[in-house]
């Protein structure tokens, strides 16, 4: 009798414990209304568009800033099912050439860090090719994405 009580005190504390501990995983920060990212694309024109955070869920990386831009902008892009992109507006990809689209960033825990990194400067700041894909590119205050083109 003992041992079934001491269980279900047992279960009931680690029932709490898990209770608490996913309530702590599921925290999410608090944006602040001014934080914003820059997208531009690397057409003739250079065009940047500046997107506020706030209110912006950010579950798809660049996907989920690229859908803003889609429905505010009409900034149109395609990519396939892993989120490799094709079309960005004017951008697109021609395999036949050796044109990719290549995208760079500022955020350093998403950049490249191998042999084939690439830079380029825009508005001062240096820029370095991605190491990861768009569905994974971190988006906070302050960030730079630059999607432009390669050829291979």
């Amino acid at each position: 009798m003992k041992k079934t009580k001491f269980l279900r005190v047992l279960a009931l504390i680690m029932a709490l414990c898990i209770g608490c501990i996913s309530l702590i995983g599921c925290h999410k920060e608090d944006k602040d209304p001014n934080d914003s990212c820059i997208v531009v694309l690397g057409n003739e024109q250079q065009t940047a568009y500046t997107v506020k955070l706030d209110g912006l869920t950010l579950d798809k990386g660049l996907l989920s800033v690229l859908d803003y831009l889609k429905e505010k902008e009409n900034l149109t892009y395609e990519c396939d099912v892993s989120g490799f992109l094709t079309r960005v507006g004017d951008i697109v990809q021609d395999t036949e050439a050796g044109k990719y689209i290549y995208i760079y960033t500022s955020e350093p825990k998403d950049q490249d860090v191998s042999q084939y990194a690439s830079t380029i400067t825009y508005n001062g700041s240096q820029l370095v090719s991605t190491g990861v894909g768009s569905k994974d590119m971190t988006i906070k205050d302050g960030t730079i994405i630059y999607i432009g083109t390669i050829v291979w």
